[in-house]
């Protein structure tokens, strides 16, 4: 738990040591992103080995999707900002077979949710553009909703577990910022590494599954920043 511990310290610190500052930068965004995932995706094979001899397919195996963020950020010189950030990922899986006499849909939800520190280092500066560097230090919190649904003529059956997992991450990459006189736009590209724990039952860090999130992967997005 250090890591956690450490960087909420430096979120804290973040506050503490820019109290008195004019120079926040508060931004929005939205991204897209490509999500590793491979424990999720041996697990969900598993699932259709168990069931071979109803044929259940796969319609969705974790694929890439929107995420969204939000980031406070700080001048702290000519060249460098620092900031906190808060983000929502979200994927999921799903294998499913239904006939004439019903349906049965398992659903596998994972959502993260990602608080961290970062900065920024300005590479290039031209007129009203620049290039940054950028890297963010996270800790992420994530959940998995298991769900299997079960209908045959006018019955049906709904089954749902819940699952939670820690981890950390790091993600580097370039941003490429034209500033107006209202707002400043920013192009991101960048590349997230993640190390999570096992899934454990909620309410229950002893019920752990042999499987985990892994969000890395590559990261596209577009913000909107405004000073305040």
């Amino acid at each position: 738990m250090k890591i956690y511990n450490c960087i909420f310290i430096l979120i804290i610190f973040f506050f503490v040591s820019n109290i008195y500052s004019q120079d926040y930068i508060a931004s929005a965004s939205i991204g897209y992103g490509l999500y590793n995932m491979s424990s999720l995706k041996g697990f969900q094979k598993d699932i259709l080995n168990n069931y071979q001899n109803i044929n259940l397919k796969t319609v969705d195996s974790f694929p890439p999707f929107f995420n969204y963020q939000m980031q406070i950020t700080n001048k702290i010189s000519s060249r460098i900002n620092l900031g906190i950030f808060f983000e929502f990922l979200t994927t999921g899986g799903r294998n499913t077979v239904s006939d004439y006499s019903g349906e049965f849909t398992i659903d596998q939800v994972v959502n993260g949710y990602n608080a961290g520190i970062l900065i920024e280092g300005k590479i290039l500066e031209k007129q009203m553009k620049n290039l940054y560097f950028v890297c963010q230090l996270s800790a992420i919190y994530s959940t998995l909703l298991y769900k299997q649904y079960l209908k045959l003529g006018d019955q049906t059956n709904l089954r749902s577990d819940n699952f939670s997992s820690l981890g950390i991450g790091l993600e580097p990459g370039v941003a490429y910022e034209i500033i107006s006189s209202f707002v400043n736009i920013r192009l991101k590209l960048g590349f997230n590494t993640n190390l999570s724990q096992n899934f454990h039952l909620d309410g229950n860090s002893s019920a752990k599954m042999n499987i985990y999130p892994d969000w890395t992967g590559l990261r596209f997005g577009i913000s909107v920043g405004y000073a305040i």
